[in-house]
């Protein structure tokens, strides 16, 4: 892997810019003209993008099957054999910051979706681990697996 210069002459960093610009202004335009149908396929296109990127920059490795399966509160996201050494933040709340964020997207149909994305969230709870005994029985306020869950 390459590493970059430390710095970039003005006139590249310009340059970039300006391409950077006219490919957002096209793909501004480009969205206006999407069919509504189109529309909701590419939102949540860039939803499940969204969510499976940032739980990957987080170090949570799994596939696309067992995150549909932990989205819907089935199975946990990573397999516990698979788990790393370094323990990870717990994925479902960062998916419910992202998902509250997404719903002040000044795109309609992703926030839309993100909106109703919301309720959907079924995500097994991997932080979650049943107390032992003696915690309970000294806090009994204590959450358990099954009040933790929504």
């Amino acid at each position: 892997m390459r590493s970059s210069p430390p710095f970039l002459p003005a006139e590249a960093v310009s340059t970039a810019e300006a391409e950077a610009a006219l490919m957002l202004g096209r793909l501004d335009g480009a969205l206006r003209y999407l069919p509504p149908a189109a529309s909701r396929i590419l939102a949540a296109r860039l939803l499940r993008d969204t969510l499976t990127g940032a739980l990957r920059q987080e170090g949570h490795a799994f596939s696309a099957q067992r995150f549909a399966a932990w989205f819907a509160g089935l199975t946990p996201l990573t397999d516990p054999a698979d788990r790393p050494a370094t323990p990870l933040r717990p994925p479902r709340p960062l998916v419910s910051v992202i998902l509250t964020a997404l719903v002040h997207s000044s795109w309609p149909p992703l926030a839309t979706l993100a909106a109703r994305m919301q309720p959907a969230n079924l995500a097994f709870d991997d932080a979650c681990r049943t107390p032992k005994k003696s915690a309970v029985e000294s806090n009994p306020s204590q959450p358990t697996c099954q009040n933790r869950l929504r």
